[in-house]
């Protein structure tokens, strides 16, 4: 093979190197910009599970809260009952 003939070859594989490139190209750009919006989506995903976790968590605590608050009021009647027997003693 001459020179010519491998010249030639070697300007068809550029040609279809370029033309993979331009057929996959964009491909390849469409897939990383969708993979960027799914982690941002899934970033957005967890943000939402952890505000849910601590909103959760904040109910579950003034549940407990309440139950400790009610608790003491009980305790403070029987304390001012105790306190009121003794003094009609």
């Amino acid at each position: 093979m001459s020179w010519f003939g491998t010249l030639v070859d070697f300007l068809r594989t550029i040609d279809r190197l370029t033309e993979i490139d331009r057929k996959h190209g964009g491909l390849l750009k469409d897939l990383v910009a969708r993979v960027g919006k799914l982690e941002a989506a899934d970033a957005a995903t967890v943000t939402e599970a952890r505000l849910t976790a601590s909103v959760a968590g904040s109910a579950a605590a003034s549940i407990h809260i309440a139950e400790l608050a009610r608790r003491q009021g009980a305790l403070e009647e029987r304390v001012k009952a105790l306190e009121s027997q003794r003094q009609s003693e």
